[in-house]
């Protein structure tokens, strides 16, 4: 991560005027764990989320709604319902034509990307 966040803040910093409204999110598992490989951001905005799911899926659709400022966003707990309803019916679905645990987990991307998009018209 440290090497990947100083491209972005460093093109924040110094890019061109469109790079300079660039925003990004910075996700740690405790509020401030990141100072040990990053002591150059304080006064950056980090979101913690103490390696629960939920609480990823929580500051995610906050900063959303702080940063980029989205209207009318579905609650925390609304997306996580609706995520575990797709892992559900994804590994049920994939399960039934005979994927085993381990192939759903080395699945080539645009097959997974394929099912994403199938589950989502149906929905």
């Amino acid at each position: 991560m440290p090497f990947e966040l100083g491209i972005d803040y460093g093109a924040r910093r110094l890019a061109s005027a469109r790079l300079r409204t660039k925003r990004f999110l910075i996700l740690e598992e405790g509020s401030y764990n990141y100072e040990r490989a990053l002591s150059d951001i304080s006064g950056v905005d980090i979101k913690s989320h103490s390696n629960k799911p939920t609480k990823i899926v929580q500051a995610i659709r906050n900063w959303f709604v702080e940063t980029v400022g989205l209207k009318g966003v579905e609650s925390p707990t609304g997306i996580w319902y609706k995520f575990t309803d797709f892992a559900s019916d994804f590994s049920n679905h994939r399960r039934a034509e005979g994927f085993s645990r381990e192939d759903l987990n080395m699945m080539p991307i645009p097959e997974y990307l394929d099912f994403i998009r199938t589950w989502i018209s149906r929905v």
